[in-house]
């Protein structure tokens, strides 16, 4: 299946190097992105791998989310055992990295706080060569968390940092991260990196945060689709600026499909449909083309989506 998406010039781990796009441009992104994450968190579907490659721009930092190979509708019952095998390991939540069984969108937040860091850094935040190695530098920042902190965590994982040394918080470090960590840069960025994933600051939360407000002046004052200009030189602003999904996503369609001969049964369904498409086309002329089309992507759409909600299940 191919599916063809705007042209992006560059993803946001080159904007700090380009001279052509200001820091303080790629910074006031956050406004974007965190309005992104608010819709796909409102339909319950979290993305799970929220990284700089996967957040493209055009030339005037107009920023779209890519990539949702890893994305999954939030799972309600905490009983139930989600995978651990996600996020690209910079980005990844001390939750995920302490082998939680069960996490929330939090863990996206997380990610848009590595990435707001690496942005006034000009480098990656958290940069180790091991997932241990990882929370090692997590804790440098943060200090060790407390019990209640690793109430998600397994067993080892909490036994190993009891072992450790008590560390104790360096968040001050922040303020040196580049002349654009402001007192209010450096208060949201540590609402966002907070190692118990309740008391992390939710996109919502976020949105209303004094850091973006600038940020959506900004955008929204020549950058967005939603407002607009008349004919009297006039911005007529919408009445809200990072909407929400009033129906969450249905995945039961997906849930349905539990077993090997249920998805080989659907593709069967969309070989007999693409046929009957084809043996009426040369009546139907163009109109064929379009529904064999449709037909194809979506016999496609349902084998990969099933084999990415399989995959999740086993873990």
């Amino acid at each position: 299946m191919l599916k063809i998406l705007e042209y992006r010039s560059r993803e946001t781990s080159r904007v700090p190097e380009s001279s052509s796009l200001r820091i303080s441009e790629a910074l006031k992104n956050q406004v974007i992105v965190q309005g992104r994450l608010k819709y796909l968190h409102s339909a319950r579907i979290l993305h799970r791998d929220i990284k700089p490659g996967n957040l493209l721009v055009n030339s005037n930092c107009v920023l779209k989310i890519c990539d949702f190979g890893l994305a999954r509708v939030e799972e309600p019952d905490q009983n139930k055992h989600m995978t651990q095998e996600v996020v690209t390991q910079y980005y990844r939540a001390p939750e995920i990295l302490m082998g939680a069984r069960h996490y929330t969108a939090a863990v996206d937040v997380w990610s848009v706080g590595c990435i707001f860091g690496e942005l006034l850094r000009r480098r990656i935040l958290f940069q180790a060569q091991s997932p241990v190695q990882q929370l090692e530098l997590i804790t440098e920042l943060l200090g060790t968390p407390t019990l209640e902190d690793m109430r998600f965590a397994c067993e080892g994982a909490r036994s190993h940092m009891l072992r450790r040394a008590p560390k104790p918080p360096s968040l001050t470090a922040l303020y040196t991260l580049s002349s654009q960590a402001t007192h209010e840069a450096v208060h949201l960025l540590c609402q966002m990196l907070v190692f118990d994933p309740d008391k992390r600051i939710t996109v919502v939360d976020a949105l209303a945060h004094p850091y973006l407000d600038e940020g959506r002046l900004r955008y929204h004052s020549c950058m967005c689709t939603c407002c607009y200009t008349t004919s009297g030189g006039l911005r007529q602003y919408t009445g809200d600026f990072e909407p929400a999904t009033s129906h969450p996503f249905d995945d039961l369609w997906e849930r349905k499909l539990t077993t090997v001969q249920q998805v080989k049964g659907k593709n069967r369904a969309g070989e007999i449909l693409n046929g009957n498409v084809a043996q009426t086309g040369s009546k139907r002329g163009s109109k064929s083309a379009e529904m064999r089309f449709l037909a194809v992507n979506y016999d496609s759409e349902i084998l990969y989506r099933t084999i990415n909600f399989a995959n999740c299940q086993k873990k």
